[in-house]
């Protein structure tokens, strides 16, 4: 019976097939052989590169975790600190309200992506005290182009 299932269904097939068919019925399982290290190399391959992307992955979770956190945290204190001002305007403290708003306005710059400042690429390759002869040289490129 196996060899006429390895002839219609293959080899490797075959094995699969057989070896389910001994699994269900508690037989042993055949073992050995090129196409069963080949396949079980394979899957561990497999695994590993699984394993990696699992990995990588929960990564940048943690990491996206950490920010929200950071960023809910200061939402909080943002909220806070919005109803310290508007219950020292209630009672008429406008000193303390006045203090309170610009604590806001002040971390608002801090937490608001659109407010970050980055530094344009020449600033970051070029130093601040080469700057200006970076920009005469190019000047003078250009003039020698024209």
């Amino acid at each position: 019976m196996k060899k006429v299932l390895y002839w219609l269904m293959g080899d490797k097939a075959g094995r699969t097939i057989v070896g389910a068919w001994n699994w269900m019925w508690g037989l042993p399982v055949e073992s050995g052989g090129q196409v069963s290290v080949a396949v079980a190399e394979e899957s561990l391959r497999s695994m590993q590169e699984s394993v990696q992307k699992l990995a990588a992955v929960s990564t940048q979770v943690t990491a996206y975790q950490r920010a929200k956190t950071k960023y809910e945290e200061k939402v909080r204190e943002m909220q806070t600190v919005e109803r310290q001002a508007i219950t020292a305007k209630r009672h008429g403290n406008e000193e303390a309200a006045r203090l309170a708003m610009a604590k806001v306005i002040g971390n608002s710059d801090r937490t608001n992506p659109a407010a970050i400042r980055i530094p344009s690429k020449t600033s970051r390759t070029i130093p601040q005290r080469f700057q200006g002869q970076a920009k005469s040289r190019a000047d003078e490129a250009g003039s020698l182009q024209n």
